[in-house]
């Protein structure tokens, strides 16, 4: 990626059907200066199909390195051949990661990883939210949460940065 370029990569949630197998492996390679902003989200399944947690497999490897240094490793395997994903997952209907680096989105995960030391995660909570501190300027967060639209909004509500940093608001043309 180029100097002070920023990369916003959101796409929708991975919706697998019943005995779907997916593999993704995204890599990054960030200027010094360069910033990115990725969701990498995923969904139980079709629930109105009775496909909750029914997929085979989904597995999602993300790496970025800035300026030649390696600054995030996030790999996730789920796989039902390791046992019930339902009984595994329980309550959770959809998992995310966001990973924020650079100078575009320091303050936002600088923020995301103050409140999450601030406040550990309550008992049986509907929705989780940890973040971790990754590179020189960034955050590493995960979230598990009940419903799409549930996760959607705090993820909307972790990139608030970014619909003036575009001028426009990606999500308003969304569900």
């Amino acid at each position: 990626m180029a100097d002070a370029g920023c990369l916003i990569f959101v796409p929708d949630p991975l919706v697998p059907f019943a005995s779907a197998r997916s593999a993704q492996r995204l890599e990054f390679e960030l200027a010094p200066d360069a910033s990115l902003v990725l969701v990498d989200w995923l969904s139980s399944g079709r629930r109105s199909r009775g496909e909750r947690w029914q997929f085979d497999s989904v597995k999602s490897v993300i790496r970025v390195h800035q300026a030649g240094r390696l600054i995030c490793h996030d790999a996730v395997t789920l796989a039902a051949a390791d046992g019930s994903l339902t009984e595994r997952l329980g309550r959770f209907d959809v998992l995310a990661t966001v990973v924020l680096a650079g100078p575009v989105a320091a303050a936002a995960g600088e923020r995301l990883v103050t409140a999450s030391a601030a406040a550990p995660p309550e008992r049986r909570a509907d929705l989780i939210v940890v973040a971790a501190p990754i590179g020189d300027r960034g955050a590493h967060v995960r979230v598990a949460g009940t419903s799409v639209e549930q996760v959607g909004r705090a993820i909307r509500d972790a990139l608030g940065f970014v619909p003036p940093f575009l001028g426009d608001d990606p999500w308003a043309r969304k569900w």
